[in-house]
């Protein structure tokens, strides 16, 4: 028997194993290129509802809307002209008041046992706001604007005075306060704020504040 040694085609068959192997990792960066480009694109969407909902929880909420809701509970015997009074005060953020009346006033100005008008989900904390908010009210972005969800979830009552006013000491010579000094104790909000871009509900950041107020 005769060993015939014929390497035709060898060059052609590892030329087309080099192309084979080019391809593939070609396709194989092409694959990392686009995989990253998706999540870049994702967490800046993320990022962009992330501060909206940082500027609502740490800022507008506790710092605007909280203190007004205090004051006008504070002010009106009646929860709707309340409620009311707050709706056109912020009306250029779209706020919208969606707890009963009665509600928000008792989760405003009393402590958790005492909220006999609000139901189960509205009492509820630490599940998604949206599911039963107090409010909501809109940020507008360059493109698109952001939904807010705000809910009120715990009240502990300190003992200070609400109005927002400081009263000072009498001066003078003559002046003497023989009333006990009181020490002043915050009241305790804790409260939960989500964000979300209009049309794209995923795109979405959560927070839970407790607010010394």
């Amino acid at each position: 028997m005769r060993t015939l040694r014929n390497e035709d085609g060898i060059a052609m068959v590892t030329a087309l194993m080099l192309t084979m192997l080019a391809l593939a990792i070609t396709m194989s960066l092409l694959y990392l290129v686009t995989v990253k480009t998706r999540m870049s694109g994702a967490e800046k969407r993320y990022k962009s509802s992330f501060e909206a909902s940082y500027a609502a929880a740490t800022n507008l909420y506790p710092k605007d809307i909280l203190p007004t809701l205090v004051m006008n509970f504070g002010t009106y015997t009646s929860a709707t002209a309340a409620v009311t009074r707050i709706s056109s005060t912020f009306s250029n953020i779209d706020l919208n008041v969606t707890a009963p009346n009665l509600c928000l006033k008792q989760k405003v100005t009393t402590d958790s046992a005492g909220w006999t008008a609000c139901n189960a989900a509205s009492r509820a904390g630490g599940i998604d706001p949206k599911l039963a908010p107090d409010m909501t009210f809109r940020l507008r972005g360059d493109t698109t604007g952001f939904n807010l969800y705000a809910k009120i979830v715990n009240n502990v009552p300190g003992m200070s005075d609400s109005s927002g006013l400081d009263l000072e000491a009498g001066g003078g010579v003559a002046s003497v306060n023989n009333n006990p000094s009181v020490m002043q104790q915050p009241t305790l909000y804790t409260f939960e704020v989500q964000g979300e871009r209009e049309g794209a509900s995923a795109e979405k950041a959560i927070f839970e504040v407790l607010y010394a107020y």
